[in-house]
């Protein structure tokens, strides 16, 4: 565990490049601060375990049907220029029917069987491809390959050549990110699914005061006016009003107010929700449920054009804005 926070792992890369669906850069830089703790959710926790436990007869089934030689190397490899991309390799391989590379690197999958036809269709999803460079690249390996079990019963393998220009980008922004972490200064935030729920946590509750904030940057501007316009093209509104909403709400951080001059102000009010808490509820009586009350920071993002102000009567400050539209509810 200590390892992680000393360098940049093959597990890491797919977060840090921006192309994991469960982390963003941002919390990969927080968990190497130190700041918060490595997250895994609890499917991603099963696999590893069972991956763990299946690596030996997974890599076993390779070496049978390939013919290959495989060897268990037990260390860290370290890259040998930049010592903090690390690597820990299921296995070495080698192939007695290449001549030139040397050995290679194996790595042993446990996959779900719903995902052999991303596999057998697309090759290599891009994240594991994206890892396996990274070790090719520490290694100064010429090839590698995965071995694949589907479903428990369903056993594959997958040839991955070395590829020096995904490697080269990939050392590139690992060396940017450790700079980040190093200087304990966070990189950009992404907008993506695993940006707006690293949101949710990160500004789930409001200021106590009510904090108002005001935006007028070209950036800030033009956002809002195609949010806006999203927002009144319901049918195809999606993926990129979120996004959006996401990047307006990570300006505002714990504001409850945002006005964009001559566009909108958007409002993110907080609040709470109370919820029964089932870990605790399934020690009580269901009687007494009330006792076991957990409180959830809830917040809304929502907005109104400058237009809509002007025309709606003059309000005290004490009273909340009425909100007409673009009312998103956030469940934390």
């Amino acid at each position: 565990m200590i390892q992680r926070y000393k360098g940049i792992g093959g597990s890491d890369i797919a977060a840090l490049c921006g192309l994991s669906t469960y982390k963003t850069p941002y919390q990969l830089w927080m968990e190497k601060r130190r700041i918060a703790p490595p997250s895994l959710t609890q499917e991603e926790s099963d696999y590893l375990l069972f991956g763990r436990l299946l690596e030996a007869p997974i890599a076993k089934v390779f070496a049978k049907r390939t013919g290959r030689t495989i060897e268990r190397v037990r260390k860290t490899f370290k890259h040998p220029v930049h010592p903090f991309l690390l690597a820990n390799i299921d296995r070495r391989q080698l192939d007695p029917l290449r001549t030139r590379a040397a050995s290679g690197v194996l790595e042993c999958k446990n996959i779900n069987a719903f995902k052999r036809r991303e596999w057998a269709q697309g090759g290599v999803p891009v994240p594991y491809y994206m890892q396996l460079q990274h070790y090719l690249a520490i290694t100064e390996s010429e090839y590698g390959s995965f071995a694949v079990l589907f479903g428990g019963n369903e056993h594959y393998y997958f040839d991955v050549e070395r590829d020096d220009l995904v490697i080269n980008r990939i050392v590139a922004l690992c060396c940017d990110f450790w700079e980040h972490v190093q200087a304990g200064t966070p990189p950009d935030m992404t907008y993506n699914k695993a940006g707006q729920e690293l949101i949710k946590k990160l500004c789930a509750k409001a200021s106590p005061g009510g904090r108002e904030m005001i935006l007028e940057t070209p950036e800030a501007m033009a956002k809002a006016r195609r949010l806006i316009r999203l927002d009144l093209q319901l049918d195809v509104k999606g993926a990129e009003a979120k996004e959006l909403e996401a990047w307006f709400k990570w300006e505002m951080q714990d504001a409850v107010q945002c006005l964009i001059p001559g566009v909108a102000k958007f409002t993110w009010p907080g609040g709470e929700q109370k919820r029964i808490d089932p870990d605790a509820l399934r020690k009580a009586y269901p009687l007494i449920a009330a006792e076991v009350e957990k409180k959830i920071p809830t917040r809304r993002f929502s907005y109104k054009t400058l237009e809509q102000i002007a025309q709606e009567p003059e309000q005290e400050d004490s009273q909340p804005l009425i909100i007409t539209s673009g009312v998103r509810q956030i469940s934390l």
